[in-house]
């Protein structure tokens, strides 16, 4: 499973539901991220103005991160959505350890034209 981070920013349709009926929207959002096949981890908003909005999850594809976001945009509840890979402090150093190794055999295009 990889882990994600999803960021947007909240509308004032979203506000306006949340003043018209408070609810904890972790466990509004967690059946559905178990329906798309998601592992639903945390999700936070801030008081930052964009984005507000975080929610923390594991996915098995690409492809069921952005089919959730995209059926989550077009509620209109959240705007400026998007998603990104996250990683741990050690598999980023191992992201970085493999482009070390790859690097030591890369010749750029700079240098091929000199030769």
């Amino acid at each position: 499973m990889s882990k994600y981070l999803i960021t947007g920013t909240t509308t004032p349709e979203f506000a306006s539901a949340m003043l018209s009926k408070p609810q904890n929207r972790l466990d509004v959002v967690k059946p559905f991220f178990d329906q798309v096949g998601m592992d639903l981890i945390d999700i936070f908003y801030t008081s930052a103005a964009s984005p507000n909005f975080f929610a923390i999850c594991d996915s098995d594809s690409d492809a069921k991160v952005e089919a959730l976001t995209n059926i989550v945009y077009a509620s209109g509840a959240y705007r400026d959505l998007s998603w990104s890979r996250r990683y741990s402090a050690e598999e980023y150093k191992d992201s970085f350890s493999f482009g070390h190794d790859v690097m030591a055999d890369y010749v750029s295009v700079a240098a091929a034209s000199e030769e």
